[in-house]
């Protein structure tokens, strides 16, 4: 029901958009291909990264056992791999094309999630800093080229426009990465969860809900139910990454191929529409004149 009503209200909202002189949001903007294109590869690449960094942490404190510090400090390749990407990315997109770099910098996005796959329980730590150097390297291609193709491909006078839905996608893929990733991760947990047998009803309850709280009900249980709930959950937890991990890994992988469809045939350096251009001072006397008669 609630996705209905956000589904109504967007159409509506859209509607009134579009008929507005001034408009909160340009949505014509998105009649161009190549800005829609963009602003979808900004959305997607940061899905992943965000979405994958939130359950990454969950996995290093929770199945690993790290402090939150440790996981803060272990997830840093993925920021520093985005950075050099990112100071990369404007060579690659001459060489490559922007279709080419925006769609490698999803498919490498796309890699990192399927990495996950094979986590283990146990020692997963080399895994996931290959996962994270994949996707950050994916993320820091595919937001540099984004950014850069939003603004390029509408007039001057709409950059502020551009610039607004491209940040509104940034937020949008960012809060639908916890979202939709957290909430495919938790159902999947509790499917796969097996718990052992003769525990109280208020600690199944709670080991039920997140690992979070599978850990917390461990630590006032004897200690044999206590490995066995702990066991389970840490179990069950991680089945639930590489199933969430394969999903969201294919979903972006198809966004990847999408990409070169809808940027295909942007040049690398696009050319300011003449309309776009400022008049010069000739030009500007001679067009005034031209009004007067």
């Amino acid at each position: 029901m609630a996705a209905v009503l956000g589904v109504g209200a967007l159409i509506l909202f859209w509607r009134r958009q579009s008929r507005l002189t001034h408009p909160l949001i340009d949505v014509s903007l998105f009649r161009r291909r190549a800005f829609s294109g963009a602003v979808g590869g900004d959305m997607v690449a940061v899905f992943a990264l965000v979405g994958t960094l939130f359950f990454l942490s969950l996995y290093l404190q929770f199945v690993l056992g790290w402090t939150p510090l440790q996981a803060g400090l272990a997830q840093l390749p993925a920021m520093g791999s985005s950075m050099v990407a990112a100071l990369l990315a404007g060579r690659l997109a001459m060489a490559w094309g922007r279709a080419v770099a925006i769609s490698v910098g999803l498919a490498l996005s796309a890699a990192g999630l399927a990495v996950l796959v094979v986590l283990p329980t146990q020692s997963g730590y080399p895994v996931v800093l290959a996962s994270l150097l994949l996707i950050g390297i994916g993320a820091g291609l595919s937001f540099t080229v984004t950014a850069d193709t939003v603004l390029a491909t509408v007039p001057k006078e709409r950059a502020g426009s551009a610039s607004a839905i491209a940040e509104t996608a940034y937020e949008l893929g960012a809060a639908l990465g916890i979202a939709l990733i957290g909430s495919l991760l938790g159902g999947i947990y509790r499917q796969t969860l097996r718990l052992p047998g003769g525990l109280p009803a208020e600690a199944v309850d709670a080991a039920r809900d997140s690992i979070g709280t599978a850990l917390h009900a461990a630590a006032s249980l004897p200690a044999e139910p206590a490995a066995g709930v702990i066991a389970a959950a840490s179990a069950a937890f991680v089945q639930a990454v590489n199933v969430t991990s394969l999903i969201c890994g294919v979903a972006v992988a198809a966004v990847a191929v999408t990409a070169l469809f809808t940027l295909r045939g942007l040049g690398t350096v696009i050319e300011e529409h003449p309309l776009d251009r400022p008049l010069s001072p000739s030009q500007s006397t001679e067009s005034k004149q031209g009004a007067d008669r």
